[in-house]
């Protein structure tokens, strides 16, 4: 059980219409795929939400959904106290979800950094992937001004993902490894 650390937000609130045909064979319906056992016995946010739970305390995590979702996400978070779980009336993207996530946890004045989890991505090794999310959030930590993304190098182009232009390199010394 981890009794420090980040305030982590899970976001749990898109439609995966990419996936659909894939969720709709897995499922039988069309749910998001982070409600969808898509690679294992789990789902991709039960996945994140174990992933979440080696990072920070139970109290310390919050789940951003849409209320069209509730058949899905009501069971998936039965155990989670109404306080954690942030539901948007209507899924308006990612930035909007995040802001209200964000002002959620300054009113219950959840500890910084913050990492932001989404739930239907597939991590292949947890351990390596918790270790960045770690020296990320300690280079937070050390630098509150800045924003810490972690991502991938794309094997190509892909226009409708978006993708994030690096600034330049911040010098000093850095917690972990990034």
């Amino acid at each position: 059980m981890v009794t420090n650390g980040p305030t982590v937000i899970i976001l749990a609130g898109g439609e995966g219409r990419r996936l659909r045909p894939l969720t709709r064979r897995l499922a039988g319906d069309d749910r998001p795929k982070q409600f969808c056992r898509v690679l294992g016995a789990e789902t991709l946010l039960e996945q994140t939400r174990r992933r979440a739970a080696r990072l920070a305390p139970a109290a310390h995590t919050l789940v951003s959904v849409t209320h069209s979702h509730a058949r899905y996400y009501g069971p998936a978070l039965a155990d989670l106290p109404p306080e954690q779980v942030v539901v948007q009336p209507d899924n308006r993207g990612a930035g909007p979800a995040v802001v209200y996530a964000l002002l959620r946890a300054e009113a219950q004045a959840l500890p910084g950094p913050v990492v932001l989890m989404p739930s239907d991505h597939h991590v292949a090794d947890d351990g390596a992937f918790l270790a960045h999310i770690r020296a990320a959030a300690a280079a937070a930590s050390v630098r509150p001004d800045l924003v810490v993304l972690i991502g991938i190098v794309p094997d190509r182009p892909e226009a409708a993902y978006g993708w994030i232009e690096p600034g330049d390199p911040i010098a000093g010394a850095w917690p972990g490894t990034l």
